[in-house]
């Protein structure tokens, strides 16, 4: 048996159980004080993302749209490579003026 204490400093699942907090730097002393008042809220992370477009798409507009149906911003031209930073989630991609569903990987 050990003679030191075992202590339990932090919970180890749970409520208050926290392995990392993201939250982003306040740009102004308005963003400090809300951050002090209402707390800091996580910033979520962005992860890297190719969309690869076959040749007959090359140059047509593609629409993201984000989970709830709402576009992510303007349309994007279609190229052989496009390279996005999005949160973790699921998203629906519209090649413009096309009918026939395209396929995007």
């Amino acid at each position: 048996m050990s003679n030191e204490p075992y202590l339990h400093t932090h919970p180890e699942r749970g409520e208050g159980f926290v392995i990392v907090e993201l939250t982003k730097k306040p740009k102004n002393v308005i963003e400090q004080v809300a951050q002090f008042v209402f707390g800091a809220k996580p910033e979520v992370p962005k992860f890297p993302v190719v969309l690869r477009a076959p040749a007959e798409l090359s140059g047509k507009p593609i629409q993201i749209f984000d989970h709830l149906l709402q576009p992510l911003g303007p349309p994007i031209l279609a190229q052989p490579e496009v390279k996005l930073e999005l949160e973790r989630g699921m998203y629906l991609m519209r090649v413009e003026g096309s009918t026939a569903p395209s396929r995007l990987r």
